[in-house]
């Protein structure tokens, strides 16, 4: 389940529910220190206030970055909770020229600091419409949007690098626009990440904390500090959530929409979700039909072998991603099926056609040669042909398409059912973090003799001369250690 909660209170109440609709995520404010929290919740997300001195932080750049972390670090070391991810600055100014490269400058410095201390970080934290803009009309407040997002791609880029988290806030109000809004809700944060998969980010890599949302009544102009409670009934709001969390299902980049807020302190009482509130909307979430889990896509080439991508998916004048790459190069299943042989002199030239069983279809053509027998069965990362310039083709490269239809429909055309297929896309070289101490799982005495093992491993890391990964096993065994303590 997406749907979780944004904590200004801690209430026990809150972990029962969060357990009980399946949440994978719990974000808090100023949580307290040396106590278990959140213990049937798989990640946590941390936020201490720091309003009234953050802007300080951000124009100092890269060193406030680091300093901020610094900062932050003995306390959130305190906090006893699993999966941590400390929050950056709430809302910084990121539609003025200086704000744009102070906070890129800023977040690249934390973000350093976090990776040297072995953190994650949940970076930029943008409120609901923005980058704006700038109240243009459409054409050009689309091109300004695109403009600021470009001057954040390096910070965008180091926390994709990272494993760290994108913040992003999403709101709508009743008679502006519903949850999954163009232009303060969902659909705009869907059209952020189009805009970034277009500016060349890895979004099959990028991971999106909703680290608010929900009804404002502020948005667009209208009066602030109104929540749900104030502008619509409960049925109606729970309808519009289960509305957000089906959409938000289709966007895998999304880990976690963050309902805003339980627990609440002044002036905010418009906005609480309340035990009472929260079993009405744990009976609807749980009624919803099971949603399979987004599809993932092998990448059809190695990461080496791609020159560039020359194209994207641009309907109705191209329908996939297109990878410029030598003759020859080799090309891979990117999901397990039936593949299937196909000649379009004047189209796909020599393709291979990927079919799931179950509506997908994945193409992969402009093939000099095939590698795989018309019918035959493959899984994922099989061989299956080898890139070419055949078809309608201008050059060298790989065109890769994906459609999909409901299982038993017949095939679709690609004007029919094509999709964007970057999002889904991982590339086999990705390797998945090294792990380190306090992600380790288990009861105290497990975990006690875990902890002994990591001790060990630290200083062999030392011994090596992997002064880096030896330090941030020490700092991840310590966060491991007050965990463990709270156990105890």
């Amino acid at each position: 389940m997406l749907t979780s909660l944004h904590i200004q209170r801690y209430q026990g109440w809150q972990d029962a529910f969060l357990r009980d609709i399946g949440a994978q995520w719990g974000k808090i404010v100023n949580p307290p220190l040396d106590t278990p929290i959140f213990p049937n919740v798989p990640r946590t997300l941390i936020r201490f206030w720091c309003d009234d001195v953050a802007a300080g932080y951000i124009s100092r750049g890269y060193e406030g970055g680091r300093q901020f972390v610094r900062d932050q670090a003995a306390d959130f070391r305190r906090v006893q909770a699993n999966g941590k991810v400390l929050e950056l600055w709430n809302e910084p100014d990121c539609n003025t020229n200086e704000g744009l490269i102070m906070l890129r400058e800023a977040t690249l410095g934390a973000i350093d600091e976090a990776n040297a201390q072995g953190f994650r970080l949940c970076v930029l934290n943008l409120a609901e419409a923005n980058p704006h803009g700038n109240n243009l009309p459409e054409a050009e407040a689309r091109k300004a949007e695109r403009w600021k997002w470009e001057q954040l791609l390096d910070c965008i880029n180091a926390a994709v690098e990272g494993g760290h988290y994108i913040g992003r806030h999403c709101y709508w109000r009743p008679d502006v626009e519903g949850p999954t809004g163009r232009y303060h809700a969902l659909g705009r944060l869907k059209w952020d990440i189009d805009t970034l998969a277009a500016l060349g980010v890895d979004v099959s890599r990028l991971k999106v904390l909703v680290n608010e949302w929900g009804i404002d009544g502020g948005i667009a102009g209208h009066t602030p500090q109104q929540g749900w409670r104030d502008l619509t009934s409960e049925d109606a709001y729970i309808a519009q959530v289960v509305e957000a969390e089906q959409y938000a299902r289709g966007i895998p980049q999304i880990e976690a929409l963050m309902l805003f807020t339980a627990g609440y302190e002044p002036p905010w009482d418009g906005f609480d979700h309340d035990e009472g509130f929260c079993a009405d909307l744990a009976f609807a979430l749980k009624a919803m039909e099971p949603v399979a889990p987004a599809t993932r896509l092998l990448a059809p080439l190695r990461r080496e072998d791609v020159v560039r991508i020359t194209q994207r998916f641009t309907p109705p004048t191209h329908y996939g991603i297109d990878y410029s790459c030598r003759e020859g190069t080799p090309v891979y299943a990117s999901c397990d099926g039936i593949a299937y042989r196909g000649n379009q002199p004047s189209g796909f030239g020599l393709y291979v056609r990927v079919e799931d069983c179950s509506g997908l279809y994945v193409y992969a053509a402009h093939l000099r040669a095939w590698a795989v027998a018309d019918g035959a069965l493959v899984q994922a990362g099989d061989l299956i042909g080898y890139s070419g310039n055949t078809g309608n083709s201008t050059g060298p490269h790989l065109h890769f398409e994906v459609r999909r239809a409901a299982p038993g429909a017949p095939r679709p055309t690609s004007a029919q059912g094509a999709i964007d297929p970057e999002p889904l896309i991982y590339w086999p070289e990705d390797a998945a973090p090294e792990p380190l101490p306090n992600d380790e799982q288990g009861p105290p005495m497990m975990l006690a003799q875990k902890a002994r093992w990591w001790a060990e491993q630290m200083q062999r890391e030392y011994e090596a001369g992997n002064t880096e990964r030896a330090q941030a096993i020490r700092l991840s065994l310590i966060d491991l250690l007050y965990r463990l303590e709270g156990m105890l």
